[in-house]
């Protein structure tokens, strides 16, 4: 009897331990969504500091779009970092929000967008942002480089994004394109 009382107590420390060495491996806290309020101090440092790092993973969407300037197509993209969330409200962030939040019901997130700069009545900068990231990330930093893509002297012109009027000048404007990059660290 001593026995089968000895096999069996040390089954159960056996199993315990196998258990045990299961549920250590775990995080001992884990988020798979992320909370509304959450986004905008995302938003918020990312364009004040630079860089964000989350104990959730975003995924990384990114989108072309055009914008026309002065009947010229020029090629942008729009980066979505998007969080499962649950029952979000749905935002849309304005084209001209360099970086925005974005919402649907089943997602929500930063999404980037176009910044004009018109500065000495002589230029126009239009910033926007790409990446070459996809998939899920845990930190993204806002490239301090950027590259000048396009230089356009321009008389009179305008920016159109789906037949909306951005911006408009008269005179001659030297037009800048300007690419930022998300990246991860």
């Amino acid at each position: 009897m001593k026995l089968y009382t000895l096999i069996i107590i040390l089954a159960i420390i056996v199993s315990s331990c196998i258990v045990l060495t299961y549920f250590l491996r775990m995080p001992l806290f884990r988020r798979d969504n992320i909370e509304f309020g959450d986004v905008y101090k995302l938003k918020n440092m990312l364009l004040s500091e630079g860089k964000i790092t989350i104990n959730v993973k975003a995924t990384i969407k990114i989108v072309n779009e055009y914008i026309d300037i002065s009947g010229l197509r020029i090629k942008v993209t729009r980066v979505y970092m998007l969080f499962h969330a649950c029952n979000a409200p749905s935002i849309t962030s304005e084209i001209t929000d360099l970086i925005g939040v974005y919402a649907n019901q089943t997602f929500i997130g930063l999404v980037t967008g176009l910044k004009i700069i018109e500065y000495a009545s002589r230029y126009v900068d239009i910033i926007f942002v790409n990446s070459s990231l996809s998939g899920k990330v845990g930190t993204l930093r806002l490239g301090k480089q950027y590259v000048v893509e396009k230089i356009l002297p321009l008389w009179n012109g305008q920016i159109k994004y789906h037949n909306s009027t951005l911006f408009s000048w008269q005179g001659l404007r030297i037009v800048r394109i300007i690419t930022l990059f998300l990246e991860d660290d």
